[in-house]
């Protein structure tokens, strides 16, 4: 993977993860001052839930090999919790986990 698309992609992570303060700060304010901080913590909770759920299962669906030869979905059992994702070998497997947690949250 060149430096270019490495840098695309931390760029595009860290706009997503923009986002998840956004959201929590945009239904605080549609709610009273006393329950902000409460929305914030429900929006960065469902975050983690999501992202122990994507690594335990969910990296496995989506970039496994093809259950029964269709294409519709992937192995999870190859996969899991990232399996060999965190070697580098310059593919950025970590670097697409990481952006797709963030989209899974």
């Amino acid at each position: 993977m060149q430096a270019a698309d490495i840098a695309w992609i931390l760029t595009a992570i860290a706009l997503v993860a923009i986002m998840f303060p956004g959201l929590a700060f945009l239904y605080g304010g549609m709610l009273g001052s006393g329950q902000v901080l409460n929305m914030f913590m429900m929006v960065m909770s469902s975050l983690a839930v999501a992202t122990v759920v994507y690594v335990a299962v969910g990296h496995g669906l989506v970039v496994g090999d093809s259950v029964g030869g269709l294409g519709l979905i992937g192995n999870p059992g190859e996969w899991l919790f990232f399996g060999n994702a965190m070697a580098d070998d310059g593919s950025g497997a970590a670097l697409w986990g990481a952006f797709n947690i963030l989209f899974a949250g």
